[in-house]
Formats: structure tokens, sequence, C-alpha cells
């Protein structure tokens, strides 16, 4: 089985480069038909400010055939406290759903369960974060074979970031509680996109993949280079071989990630197309585009 992994098109009718490459990924997308498609986030350029660019992002994603889910981003509905940005907010949950349905969800592959978290309200400390987590617990007892999750920005620091941006990744406390509840469960690897790089790397005996953003980079003057920086999107081979048992038994399944950048997608650099960000140049510098 083949999952599509995309993240990051920040799509608007103002970010004609950016559609663009979504353009491109979609004729990719139509002659390799994946089992599934996953986007992890910022659907849009800014629906955070401007909800018509749901409706923009989600005409374009109808282009798509095959199964598709989606989870919200930091420009598409705001964030936490800890991120020191523009906050979620009931209205800007609501227009998410309107536009794209819910934004945490969970699906079977095979002896495969992929469960997706809206990452923008870990932290958040409010009754849409409880009523996730609540979700989320029984999402995990509900199945019993191999699991992944899905989040918009990473769950760890990655172990060679010096750096480590508060924003850039889940915050703490909501962190280990994911980390407890995972515990239960034979989790092999999280994915995330946010960061407008791709990187992997291994803790605990769970993989973190960062997929590589469809729309631009930044560029290393302005964040700090942690992985690869480039565009296009993954794919996630899931083996149907073995049994769906506990992790250790001798034909567990496996998985496999590629980066793929297909044909006319341009590596685009945000340095570029600042004039889309009008609303977010004093963040810049942070990195906080992504």
């Amino acid at each position: 089985m083949k999952v599509a992994l995309i993240a990051d098109t920040h799509l608007a009718e103002r970010a004609a480069a950016f559609v663009g490459n979504w353009q491109a990924i979609r004729l990719w997308l139509e002659t390799t038909t994946p089992d599934l498609i996953i986007h992890l986030g910022d659907i849009t350029a800014d629906g955070l400010h401007d909800p018509s660019e749901f409706q923009t992002a989600a005409a374009a994603l109808r282009d798509v055939f095959q199964p598709l889910r989606v989870l919200p981003g930091n420009h598409d509905i705001g964030d936490v406290p800890a991120a020191g940005g523009p906050l979620v907010t009931d209205d800007r949950l609501a227009a998410y759903h309107a536009a794209f349905g819910a934004d945490h969800w969970s699906c079977e592959l095979g002896c495969w369960q992929l469960i997706g978290l809206n990452a923008q309200l870990l932290g958040h400390g409010g009754e849409a974060e409880a009523q996730q987590l609540a979700w989320f617990e029984a999402a995990l007892a509900s199945h019993d074979g191999p699991l992944g999750l899905m989040l918009h920005k990473p769950l760890l620091p990655a172990p060679d970031d010096s750096a480590a941006p508060r924003e850039r990744y889940v915050p703490g406390p909501a962190r280990d509680a994911l980390l407890t509840l995972l515990g239960r469960r034979d989790c092999r690897f999280v994915v995330s996109g946010h960061t407008h790089q791709t990187h992997r790397f291994r803790r605990d005996g769970i993989d973190h993949v960062w997929v590589p953003p469809a729309s631009f980079i930044i560029p290393d003057h302005l964040q700090e280079p942690v992985g690869r920086k480039l565009v296009g999107l993954m794919t996630l081979h899931l083996d149907e071989v073995g049994p769906c048992g506990k992790a250790g038994e001798p034909e567990e399944p496996g998985y496999r990630f590629d980066v793929v950048t297909p044909a006319s997608v341009v590596c685009h650099d945000i340095t570029d197309h600042l004039q889309i960000y009008s609303r977010s140049m004093d963040r810049v510098g942070g990195g906080e585009v992504s």
C-alpha cells in the first residue's frame, strides 16, 4: 500500500507560484494513484487571516481522485500560546471544519492504523484540546496493530537542532502526554511537516520523519538548516505481509519512506515571495513563515 504525504502547499489565488507546484504534484498523483493522500497542514497561504483562501484550497484538493485526509497548520487556524503568534479560536476551527472537515481522524490500511491529530491544539489548554485528547485515547484503544501518527508540527526536537526553537515543535507538556499514550501501542513512526525541511531520526524505537514542503524553502540565513531543504513530497509504503501483532514478532510488517520531486516542481525561495506574507514579516527572521 502506498500513501502520498504532502505538506505546506500554502495555496491562495495570489500565490501563483505555489499553486503551480500543487498542479505539478497533482499530475504526479494522477499517474501514481496512491491508496491514500495525507495533507499535513498549512494548506493555505494565510487562511488564518483570510478564510476565503479555504475555498481556493478546498477546490484545489478536490481535484485529486484518491482518498484524501487533511490536517490544519498554523497558517490555516493559528497556534498555541507558546508559539507566540495568533491563537487558535473556535471561529477559526469552525471555518476550517466547514471547508475541510474533521481536524483529527483515524483510518486503517490493512493491519496498520494511521491517526492524524490537530497539532495546533497541543498545548492550547482549551476544551477542544481536551476533547481531542479523549478521542485520541479511544482511537488508540480501538486497534492493536502497528501505528503511525500524523501531525503538522514535529513531536520532538531533532537531536541535531542546536537552536530547537520552541515554536517549531509540540510544546513539552503536551508532547510528554502524547508520548505516554503512544507507549501503550506499537507506534512505528511520527510524520510531520511545518519545518520546510526534510529530516529523519529515531528515538526510543520510533522514527520521526519530516515531510518536505510543496511550496518553498527558507534560506539558511533566516532558518538554521537541520535537514535537507528541498521542495516536493514523500511516499510511505506500508508492507501488508506479516501478522499484525505486537512489536518484536518475527514477521512484523515493515514500511519505507521516499522523498519525491515531481517534474515541474520548482524549489521556490520564500524571500522571493514575501509579499504574500506581509502580515508575518516581523516573524520571518525566526523562520516562522513556515
